[in-house]
């Protein structure tokens, strides 16, 4: 999955680029997807991140979360593929910080780092064990 979700996100965006992107950074959680997840934090960045170029907009999203957009395949935050270097190779838009303009609050300003310590992804960045799940269908 480390190599192929990445890939068939580009793909799939590569394919039919959105005409506009609304990441909505208003309130969310860190260290989880949801309430589920123990020790899961609910923040509140308070953002709301609009653009008409989805790498572009998302590479934003990601440095506004703490992340570096340019990290390489494999390396922190991503455990796979990094979807928006493989767009970016493709010339869909670019996730270069620097080359992309932001307007209304600077980045500087935005950032809300969604896992300040640095934890390693993949592997739980809270005390404790996750909470078991039982995907077994109902009978």
């Amino acid at each position: 999955w480390q190599h192929r979700v990445p890939r068939i996100t580009a793909d799939l965006f590569g394919v039919r680029p959105a005409d506009l992107c609304l990441i909505d950074g208003i309130e969310t959680n860190r260290g989880g997807e949801g309430p589920w997840i123990k020790g899961v934090q609910p923040i509140r960045p308070g953002l709301l991140l609009v653009g008409r170029n989805g790498v572009c907009t998302d590479a934003i999203t990601t440095a506004a979360m703490g992340y570096d957009p340019t990290a390489g395949h494999g390396q922190f935050p991503f455990m796979g593929d990094n979807h928006l270097a493989l767009l970016a190779e493709k010339g869909v838009g670019t996730n270069v910080v620097d080359q992309i303009e932001v307007r209304g609050v600077p980045l500087s300003k935005a950032v809300c780092p969604f896992n300040p310590k640095r934890h390693e992804i993949g592997k739980p960045i809270f005390s404790g064990s996750p909470m078991a799940i039982d995907a077994t269908p109902a009978v």
